[in-house]
């Protein structure tokens, strides 16, 4: 394509005109730019959804009505360019059955489109048509073929169900269209898959993700998600920022926690002082089924589970519970094991009397390795004297617990060996 007439000079003497191709290659300028001489058709944001298309209410009838928009369409036909700037500037009644009545026997789908014609092409006039385009009944309908311009957006298909003498919402399919803004404005974005379809994004290109309520910002490459990140959990952040950078900031719901990403390790970071405590990790209270039913000298699990942890950290591990015997001088101890290792226990405890209760504790401090990432937990009893046979203890005393509590963060020197 050779230079073009630029908006707005004097080319032709006699008439004092630019061709319209110039004009809308010029006025293509004003918006979201795909490359070096093209724009991003799409809808003009408004407060509300533009060009909406509805169905009667409160009462339903034959008509759908549309409301007014704004829209971008690129001139796609050889030897055109550049955009037309659409405009609906009041509510467009359309009267689908009135113009097409239902079938009797089988269902059928219309399009209502936003059709451009231009005289330039050839075409008969240089109108912009809210159009009804009717579609051929049939057991499994599909989209009718448009006729005449090439240049248009389907905006809604409707089904318009056999025999039907009015139109639901229901009956109306939106077709999802892009949104285009001035060039250099935030770009609105439904999803990080209409974001990776966007042509030729540039440095300081800004959008805003509907789907993540936040900013974007394309850099060398990537989209830099701006400000604090506010993800649902520690897998929705992965797959959410794709790419992070030194020093960004993630809030992640499920645990309150706060995040930033440490580029030399490529790793995100909880934030605060190390040291300090984050609390309970894990519990687990049952006070009405009882976790084991009975043992004798076996060594018996009780309950077993798997906490994720953080490396080099320092977690409080405690168990207890209600414990009786069948007789006297029964004596047990209770266990928590780590990785299938004994790692604290009770003293010897002889249970009293048949049939009473004694509460019995474990617990220990436990220091994560630089590579832990979770403990597998086992909490364990075992008859060392006396031939009771061992049942849960009455839950109205001591619920049966185990807990982790994060008390501290210590440093990889503290933990060597």
């Amino acid at each position: 394509m050779a230079p073009r007439a630029s908006w707005a000079v004097t080319i032709d003497e006699d008439t004092g005109l630019i061709s319209v191709v110039d004009a809308r290659l010029s006025m293509s300028a004003l918006w979201t730019p795909t490359g070096p001489i093209t724009s991003r058709t799409g809808l003009v944001p408004a407060g509300s959804e533009p060009g909406r298309v509805t169905a009667t209410a409160p009462t339903p009838n034959g008509e759908v009505h549309m409301s007014p928009f704004r829209a971008v369409l690129v001139d796609g036909r050889s030897g055109g360019g550049g955009t037309y700037t659409l405009t609906l500037d009041e509510v467009e009644d359309i009267d689908v059955l009135g113009t097409a009545p239902a079938d009797p026997a089988d269902p059928r789908v219309d399009l209502i489109v936003w059709q451009q014609s231009d005289t330039y092409h050839g075409d008969p006039d240089s109108q912009l048509r809210i159009r009804h385009v009717v579609g051929d009944p049939a057991p499994v309908p599909t989209d009718p073929e448009v006729d005449g311009s090439p240049n248009y957006l389907a905006r809604a298909r409707i089904t318009v169900p056999a025999g039907a003498s009015a139109l639901t919402n229901s009956d109306i399919e939106h077709v999802a269209l892009p949104y285009t803004v001035a060039t250099g404005g935030v770009l609105p974005i439904y999803s990080e898959a209409e974001r990776e379809a966007i042509d030729a994004p540039w440095d300081g290109m800004t959008i805003y993700r509907y789907d993540r309520l936040w900013l974007e910002v394309y850099d060398t490459g990537d989209w830099v998600v701006q400000g604090v990140a506010v993800c649902a959990s520690v897998s929705d952040r992965a797959s959410a920022i794709t790419s992070p950078r030194g020093g960004q900031c993630c809030v992640t719901t499920d645990t309150d926690t706060l995040w930033q990403y440490d580029a030399p390790t490529s790793t995100w970071l909880r934030m605060g002082s190390a040291s300090a405590p984050r609390g309970l990790v894990y519990l687990y209270s049952e006070d009405d089924n009882p976790a084991w039913a009975t043992f004798t000298s076996a060594d018996t699990v009780i309950y077993s589970k798997t906490v994720a942890v953080e490396p080099r950290r320092v977690y409080q591990l405690d168990t207890c519970g209600p414990f009786k015997s069948s007789s006297a001088g029964t004596g047990i101890e209770l266990k928590i094991h780590v990785g299938g290792t004994k790692r604290f226990s009770s003293l010897e405890e002889e249970l009293p009397s048949s049939g009473l209760n004694r509460v019995l504790r474990a617990r220990g401090t436990y220091v994560t390795g630089a590579s832990e990432t979770s403990l597998a937990l086992q909490v364990r009893a075992l008859r060392l004297s006396g031939t009771g046979t061992v049942t849960p203890g009455a839950f109205t005393d001591q619920p049966f617990e185990l807990s982790v509590m994060d008390i501290g963060g210590t440093s990889g020197a503290l933990i060597e060996g």
